[in-house]
């Protein structure tokens, strides 16, 4: 094995073993403080790295992972029983609105019409998300 002095670009100053750090694998020179990066001969050892372990998670409930040869695919399954409540929900809201306004309109009274403008926003609402549920 051959013995190498080593001098510092910047200052041409010896440097010397006190000041390579090991854990870092750089040495600074004491003249000018430039820090080199040493090129390790062989790999470290698995022994001397640190490993980290990514602890396993559970996956959410709804969640699937398939992988075949098109790819990853993650799947999401978000239909539940709360929507078939939200059909029979929303058929009762709505079909009260349309009797509601078929009323005002009978009756002429426009009030009436402006008064429930909200709730058949929410009708409508209601019903494109349950329409977006079963799709």
């Amino acid at each position: 094995m051959e013995l190498v002095e080593l001098e510092c670009r910047n200052c041409g100053g010896r440097l010397s073993p006190d000041d390579f750090s090991e854990r870092l694998n750089v040495i600074r020179c004491q003249h000018c403080q430039s820090i080199y990066a040493l090129k390790s001969a062989s790999p470290p050892s698995p022994s001397s790295a640190q490993v980290h372990e990514k602890p396993t998670v559970e996956m959410p409930r709804g969640f699937s992972v398939v992988e075949d040869a098109r790819g990853l695919q993650i799947i999401y399954r978000w239909f539940t029983g709360g929507f078939v409540f939200l059909l029979f929900f929303a058929i009762a809201w709505n079909a009260f609105l349309v009797k509601w306004h078929s009323m005002a309109f009978e009756r002429q009274e426009w009030f009436m019409s402006v008064f429930s403008i909200v709730h058949t926003g929410v009708g409508v609402g209601l019903a494109y998300v349950v329409l977006c549920g079963f799709v």
